[in-house]
């Protein structure tokens, strides 16, 4: 995590990233059984940003979605991204899978926590690292039924 390189700011239009990251995922195991949502009502909205590792941060959180919506019989991963009232741009990732218990949503971005059986632990506190390194942060809300990962800008 120490190790992330200062991240190359360009301008990312965000809803063309969103879906080539789709097309990209295309191949991932039961994709074409979920129901991808991409909304981002601003065609034009963009964000500065190093895109391979803002990628990194998409992949992961995409197949975490993924996995949480595997035993779902109607499985949907929605992605939004406006300008948030007070400014900063919101790009939200949604699944209606299983949640995330209360009871260990303090920990899954501590390196090395996973609940998966093949798991290393390193996707979201890698996230957050990325996250914080682009000035932006990203937090989590989950309930029965719906997961929100935000990412700020």
């Amino acid at each position: 995590l120490t190790k992330l390189s200062t991240p190359e700011l360009k301008p990312i239009l965000v809803k063309n990233f969103i879906e080539h990251l789709l097309l990209l995922m295309e191949n991932e195991p039961n994709f074409h059984r979920i129901r991808f949502e991409v909304n981002v009502p601003d065609a034009d909205l963009t964000i500065m940003a190093d895109e391979t590792q803002l990628s990194q941060v998409f992949i992961n959180l995409i197949k975490n979605a993924m996995q949480a919506v595997e035993s779902v019989p109607e499985p949907r991963v929605s992605i939004a991204a406006q300008t948030a009232k007070n400014g900063p741009i919101e790009i939200k990732i949604t699944d209606n899978g299983i949640g995330i218990p209360p009871e260990i949503m303090e920990q899954i971005f501590i390196p090395f926590f996973t609940t998966k059986e093949n798991g290393s632990g390193i996707g979201l506190s890698l996230s957050r690292q990325i996250m914080k390194n682009h000035g932006g942060s990203i937090d989590v809300s989950s309930r029965g039924g719906s997961t929100v990962f935000t990412m700020s800008f």
